[in-house]
């Protein structure tokens, strides 16, 4: 069957090669064989490969981080799972290859009707930003929140998710070209991170509550999503697309102030592929934005 791996670590172009391997064996008890339909290519693809990611497999070594495939065959003892069911790949499987088996322990049917597409991106940025709106701040509908790199795989999901639940976000990017079209995802106020963006963010929100920001470049970008928020807001540093050496704590971040001096707290988040919310995530089928921050996020099937 085919597959791409990686000789070594280095860049994706130099270090990739399309190659062969031999078919799986067999599912043993409480394995399934998996047909790979879609499998991401997401931004810790791109710096596991490059030998940056905290994960760094023996090489040569298959990739791909995500990805969505159907069951071809059962082992002994898998209740819940058939055959021609749609399954998440676990994260860090390796999913770039025709064919793989898995413990069926903890995989679960996804929606029939759902775009294989979309499903094939469910295993991190949804369910980091679910976690994000869920678990660190008792939002309540009609409250405001605050993210930077909005234009991120996270950052969509941000707004996708805020939306459905009766939240508003303000949404900072890098390029101004960005804004119509996260706009027209859903994004209440769109601004670029620049001079004067805090005071049309005040402008705009007035006396609404802005409790919780989402901070996923740090540096001097903290200091913006700090400013955004109101008294005794939060704000998250989300660590899902920092690489290895990347400075997250330098002295712009300890710099950081909320409105009219407040101080708000500061605390960090690493939120991946956690699988109850991946779950539901699929059942309410979140759409997934083909979109990340370098552009288009495309989806590899292998042949």
């Amino acid at each position: 069957m085919h597959a791409i791996q990686m000789r070594n670590f280095g860049p994706p172009l130099e270090v990739l090669e399309f190659i062969e391997l031999p078919e799986p064996s067999v599912p043993a008890a409480d394995e399934v064989l998996v047909g790979v339909e879609f499998a991401p290519i997401n931004m810790n693809d791109l710096y596991l490969i490059e030998g940056v990611f905290p994960i760094r497999p023996t090489v040569p070594s298959v990739v791909g981080n995500e990805g969505v495939g159907r069951i071809l065959a059962v082992g002994k003892d898998v209740g819940d799972l058939r055959v021609g069911d749609r399954v998440l790949i676990p994260l860090y499987a390796f999913s770039w290859r025709e064919r793989m088996v898995l413990p069926a322990k903890g995989l679960f049917p996804l929606p029939a009707g759902a775009d294989p597409r979309q499903l094939s991106m469910l295993g991190i940025n949804p369910p980091t930003a679910a976690l994000l709106l869920r678990e660190y701040v008792d939002l309540q509908p009609g409250d405001w929140v605050a993210q930077n790199a909005a234009n991120s795989g996270v950052g969509r999901s941000v707004i996708a998710i805020a939306k459905a639940r009766g939240l508003r976000t303000i949404n900072f990017v890098r390029r101004a070209e960005l804004i119509a079209e996260l706009k027209a995802a859903g994004g209440d106020i769109v601004l670029v991170d620049e001079a004067g963006a805090l005071d049309e963010v005040r402008q705009a929100v007035g006396d609404g509550r802005v409790p919780l920001g989402i901070d996923g470049v740090a540096g001097g970008a903290t200091a913006t999503i700090a400013g955004a928020l109101t008294q005794g807001g939060r704000c998250h540093l989300r660590a899902d697309e920092w690489p290895a050496g990347h400075d997250q704590s330098n002295g712009s971040d300890r710099q950081a102030g909320g409105r009219e001096g407040l101080f708000p707290e500061l605390s960090g988040v690493r939120a991946e592929d956690p699988r109850g919310c991946a779950r539901e995530c699929a059942t309410r089928r979140v759409r997934c934005d083909p979109h990340s921050c370098r552009g288009d996020l495309s989806a590899l099937c292998l042949p």
